[in-house]
């Protein structure tokens, strides 16, 4: 059942590499599961190495608990410091509210108070998976948590009522600390 889901999320990171960028005004996702590939995987998480035309890219990333196609993802980049976390779901239709707009989440690291953030997103046209980009939600938070814990994340219902608060998408801790740290020993060793 692990490796079903690992595959999944291997085409899944693959299909977000623009994110990679951080954004660009019309990120349009690529492809690129032809030269990615997962190097390292400890409980939920995973080291993918995305070689570029200059230098090899790592991401790690993880599958949602409980919600199907929801993921998470950080990339190691400049000097290798990681970016900030980016979620990404698949929806049933394009949307294009959420072609470069904005989202108010809410998530809960375990150890620290809740948290709410005004999240950048991308949805290319015509595509399925939007890309929900945080600011304030790092890695370094992260791994302050128990690896026996999880993270949740949520839509926060509106002070107006016209937003209903949405289900929890949960993601294991299980594994972080030792595919963070690894990705990072790989970044510098290949910069």
């Amino acid at each position: 059942m692990k490796n079903i889901l690992f595959k999944k999320l291997k085409f899944l990171i693959m299909l977000g590499v623009s994110i990679i960028f951080v954004f660009p005004k019309n990120t349009i996702a690529v492809d690129a599961s032809h030269v990615a590939k997962v190097i390292y995987k400890i409980g939920s998480w995973q080291v993918v190495e995305i070689p570029g035309k200059s230098k090899i890219m790592y991401r790690i990333a993880t599958d949602s608990i409980n919600l199907k196609d929801t993921h998470l993802t950080i990339d190691f980049l400049d000097k290798c410091k990681p970016e900030p976390v980016v979620m990404i779901k698949k929806f049933q239709a394009y949307t294009q509210e959420l072609n470069d707009g904005m989202l108010i989440l809410q998530y809960k690291i375990p150890n620290f108070l809740e948290s709410q953030e005004i999240v950048h997103t991308v949805m290319a046209e015509g595509d399925t998976y939007a890309f929900f980009k945080f600011e304030k939600l790092s890695a370094d938070k992260i791994f302050s948590a128990k690896e026996s814990s999880r993270l949740g994340i949520w839509v926060p219902e509106s002070g107006d009522g016209k937003v209903k608060r949405s289900s929890n998408f949960y993601f294991s801790l299980e594994g972080f600390k030792n595919v963070f740290s690894k990705a990072k020993e790989m970044c510098i060793a290949n910069s």
